[in-house]
């Protein structure tokens, strides 16, 4: 298992627990965005949209960040990479 070190300003983490609950641990809260962060990296691999809207489905804003972005092209590539090759080996 590896151990993480992190520094977080404590204004930051005040303003996070305070919409989480005050008694929420820092750790918890690591685990939680990792655990977030890893299904974001998953969904944008898979070609999917990272969104958010109103509960009445208006103002939809879309998350962007840079690494999932990435994974997400990356993946693009592949799959279009493996079309290519099987749509040459059924010409041939």
């Amino acid at each position: 298992m590896t151990e993480l070190r992190l520094q977080i300003e404590d204004d930051f983490l005040k303003d996070l627990r305070g919409k989480l609950g005050s008694n929420t641990k820092a750790s918890e809260i690591v685990r939680d965005a990792l655990t977030v962060y890893n299904w974001a990296a998953e969904e944008r691999v898979a070609g999917r949209l990272i969104m958010s809207i109103e509960p009445d489905g208006t103002d939809p804003a879309r998350l962007v960040l840079a690494p999932l972005e990435r994974a997400a092209q990356a993946q693009a590539r592949a799959r279009a990479s493996e079309t290519k090759s099987s749509d040459s080996a059924a010409a041939g």
